[in-house]
């Protein structure tokens, strides 16, 4: 059963009942929440500027997915901006709360030769 977006935002902080666990790297596109294979079939390897080696292989965006990607994001934001601003508050809590957070901000900080350490999480 799909929850609701107040649902969500009124569960505690950190109230994930699911054990922590790595995920791997994700090469798919995330549109309209979901993880899909670009309909453009185009890969490109994404490379550690530091040390040059190859992070992954991921999915490139063409056209016809970036269209999908914007009406899905237009639609949702029509849910988001009707939500009141303490729901949307704890929403964003949420996200930063997420147990894989930091891994995806450790391979977005990698790829852009950003520093590595994340210590605020």
């Amino acid at each position: 059963m799909k929850r609701g977006a107040q649902e969500v935002a009124n569960e505690p902080v950190g109230s994930s009942k699911h054990a922590r666990v790595e995920l791997p790297i994700r090469t798919q596109l995330f549109i309209n929440n979901e993880w899909v294979d670009a309909k453009s079939k185009i890969t490109f390897d994404t490379i550690n500027p530091v040390d040059e080696t190859k992070i992954a292989t991921v999915q490139e965006a063409g056209k016809e997915d970036i269209d999908l990607a914007v009406e899905a994001a237009t639609k949702a934001f029509q849910t988001w901006k009707a939500l009141d601003g303490s729901t949307r508050r704890n929403l964003l809590f949420k996200l930063g709360d997420h147990r894989n957070l930091n891994q995806f901000l450790s391979t977005s900080y990698r790829n852009s030769s950003q520093i590595h350490s994340l210590p605020c999480l």
